[in-house]
C-alpha cells in the first residue's frame, strides 16, 4: 500500500515538474519572440532609403544632363583647349545621320586665350560594326606654350614660350580583329605655324634659343603623316576602370612636304594594368610607356614634336612639356580606393626620363613625383579629377577632366 502511494506521489511530482518546465520554456520563448519582434519593429522604424551624398547627387545631376554620354544636338564643352592653357569653355553640335554615323563640330576658349576648333565626321560602320572610320579636322591657337630646351637635365629657369598654331586633317580607321584585339591606321595632313610667345615674365623662344637648341625654329614644317596601331584592350571603358588592361603599339612616319630635312619616324608603346582588390573597392593601377623617334642622315625632329614629360597625366609634379628629347620613358603606379559610389581617392608615384639615345633609357637619373587625388566618376566616365603632385620643383595642383590613364 505504501509502495503504491509512494509511486503515485513520485509520478505526480514528475508531472508537476514537467508542467513547470514546459510552462517556463513557453514563457521564455514567448518573451524571446516578443523581444525579437520589438527589435525588428525598432529596426524597421529606423530604416530609410539610401540618400546619396552631395558629390553623388552632383554626378547624378550631370549625368542626367547628358554631359557624360555621347551628346546629340547642341551641348556645352568644358575642359581644355590645349595642354597648359588652363580651363576652357565652349559649345558643340552633334547630329546623327545614321545608326552609327554622325558629324560633330565643337570649339573651346581657355582662360589663357587658347582656342580650339574640331570637326569630325564618323562614317557608317561596316562588317557588322567591326570596321569604324572617321574624318577629322582640328585647329589650335596656343600663344604661351612652354619650352625648356632639350635633354633630361634642363633647368626650370630655362623656360621660354612660343606660339603653337597647328592645323590638321586626318582620316583614320580601326578594325576589330578579335574580342580584345583591334588594329588600324591613319593618313593625315599637318601644317604647323610657330611664332613668338606671349607668356608674361617669360622670354619668347627666339630670344633664348636658336635652330640648333630648338630644331626647326624659324621655319613652319608641313607634313604628310602615315600611321598604324595595334591594341590588345580589355578595359571596361575609356573613361573609368577598376579592372582589365591595355597593351598598345603605335607607329607614325612624318614626311616633310617641302624637303626641309625634318622627316622622322615615331614609335609609342604603352601598357596599362588595373588589378582589383576586395571586390574592386580598391585598385592597383599600373602604367608603363616609352616613345622612340628615328631620323635619317642629317634630318632632325622639330622641337615641338619631340616626346615630352610633364603635365596633367605624365609626371604630374612637373610643368607641362618640362622635359623633351628623342626618347622617353615613364612608369606610374596608383593605389585607388572608393569611399563612395561616384568618388575615388588615389595615392600615386611616377618616375621617368628623356634621353638622346635609346640606350640611355635606364633607371639612372630618373625624375620622380608623388601625390594624392580625388576623382568624381560614373561607371564609364571621369568628368572631374583633382590631383596634388609634389616634386623637387614644388607642388602642383591639377584640375582636369578625364582619367590620369
Amino acid at each position: 500500500m505504501r509502495t503504491r502511494l509512494q509511486t503515485g506521489l513520485f509520478a505526480f511530482s514528475l508531472g508537476i515538474i514537467a508542467l513547470f518546465v514546459t510552462s517556463t520554456s513557453a514563457i521564455a520563448m514567448n518573451s524571446r519572440a516578443e523581444e525579437l519582434a520589438a527589435k525588428q519593429a525598432e529596426k524597421a522604424a529606423m530604416l530609410a532609403p539610401y540618400k546619396p551624398n552631395k558629390a553623388e547627387q552632383w554626378i547624378t545631376r550631370v549625368e542626367g544632363w547628358g554631359l557624360l554620354r555621347a551628346p546629340k544636338g547642341l551641348y556645352p564643352v568644358f575642359g581644355s583647349a590645349y595642354r597648359g592653357g588652363g580651363f576652357a569653355l565652349g559649345a558643340g553640335f552633334r547630329n546623327y545621320v545614321a545608326d552609327t554615323a554622325f558629324w560633330d563640330v565643337h570649339g573651346a576658349w581657355s582662360i589663357s586665350n587658347y582656342r580650339m576648333l574640331d570637326a569630325t565626321f564618323r562614317l557608317p560602320e561596316m562588317l557588322s560594326g567591326n570596321v569604324q572610320s572617321r574624318v577629322n579636322a582640328h585647329y589650335v591657337y596656343a600663344g604661351k606654350v612652354s619650352y625648356f630646351g632639350i635633354g633630361n637635365d634642363t633647368l626650370k629657369s630655362d623656360e621660354a614660350s612660343y606660339l603653337y598654331n597647328p592645323t590638321t586633317v586626318d582620316y583614320s580607321f580601326a578594325f576589330q580583329a578579335g574580342k580584345y584585339f583591334n588594329l588600324g591606321g591613319n593618313v593625315a595632313y599637318e601644317k604647323y605655324n610657330i611664332g613668338s610667345g606671349s607668356r608674361p615674365n617669360v622670354p619668347s623662344i627666339e630670344d633664348v634659343y636658336d635652330s640648333v637648341t630648338a630644331p626647326s625654329l624659324g621655319v613652319d614644317p608641313e607634313y604628310t603623316v602615315v600611321g598604324m596601331f595595334a591594341n590588345f584592350d580589355w578595359l571596361q571603358s575609356p573613361g573609368y576602370n577598376t579592372r582589365g588592361g591595355l597593351y598598345s603599339v603605335q607607329w607614325k612616319q612624318y614626311t616633310e612636304r617641302n624637303n626641309l630635312l625634318f622627316d622622322f619616324n615615331r614609335l609609342d608603346v604603352e601598357a596599362r594594368q588595373f588589378i582589383p582588390i576586395l571586390r574592386a573597392n580598391q585598385v592597383i593601377a599600373l602604367r608603363a610607356l616609352a616613345s622612340y623617334t628615328n631620323v635619317k642622315d642629317l634630318n632632325d625632329v622639330p622641337f615641338f614634336l619631340l616626346p615630352t614629360l610633364g603635365g596633367g597625366s605624365e609626371l604630374r609634379g612637373f610643368r607641362d612639356f618640362r622635359f623633351a628629347d628623342r626618347y622617353r620613358m615613364l612608369l606610374t603606379a596608383e593605389y585607388r580606393w572608393t569611399p563612395s559610389k561616384f568618388m575615388d581617392m588615389a595615392l600615386f608615384y611616377e618616375a621617368g626620363k628623356v634621353a638622346a639615345q635609346s640606350s640611355d633609357l635606364d633607371f639612372n637619373d630618373l625624375h620622380d613625383c608623388w601625390g594624392f587625388g580625388i576623382r568624381f566618376h560614373t561607371p564609364a566616365a571621369t568628368p572631374l579629377r583633382i590631383d596634388i603632385a609634389r616634386s623637387v620643383e614644388g607642388t602642383r595642383i591639377i584640375i582636369s577632366g578625364g582619367t590620369s590613364f
